[in-house]
């Protein structure tokens, strides 16, 4: 079984490729977090489960970062965690390349988010 756990998902401005300043909540009024709608999901594609790890019954999972760009994509994936190392690394990354996301919203216009997410490799 492939499972996707949302592990975070916060509201940052972009200084350089995921070196990210996060918003205090103090510095907005609750009047400009109300204008901000975070990215979601529209549709998963699982990944495959690697043939030598299903052979092997090696479960694990691969944590990710990635910016949602503005057509609803993911870019700039980076591995953040994952148990065991490399078995599961192609696998997550080729089926997120293929998840579809509704665009985060800012004040009516679309634009970038950033999520983490953690995609599980189990055998039941």
């Amino acid at each position: 079984m492939i499972g996707t756990r949302f592990v975070n998902k916060y509201r940052f401005f972009q200084a350089n490729k995921f070196k990210t300043i996060l918003l205090a909540a103090s510095v907005f009024s609750s009047s400009s977090f109300a204008e901000f709608q975070s990215s979601e999901v529209i549709k998963k594609v699982s990944p495959k489960y690697p043939r030598e790890a299903y052979l092997r019954q090696i479960e694990g999972y691969v944590s990710v970062i990635f910016v949602v760009n503005k057509k609803g994509e993911a870019e700039d994936i980076e591995v953040i965690d994952e148990k065991p190392k490399r078995i599961f690394r192609k696998s997550a990354l080729n089926a997120l390349k293929k998840w579809k996301f509704k665009p985060a919203m800012d004040d009516g216009k679309r634009t970038t988010d950033i999520m983490e997410i953690t995609i599980d490799f189990n055998m039941h």
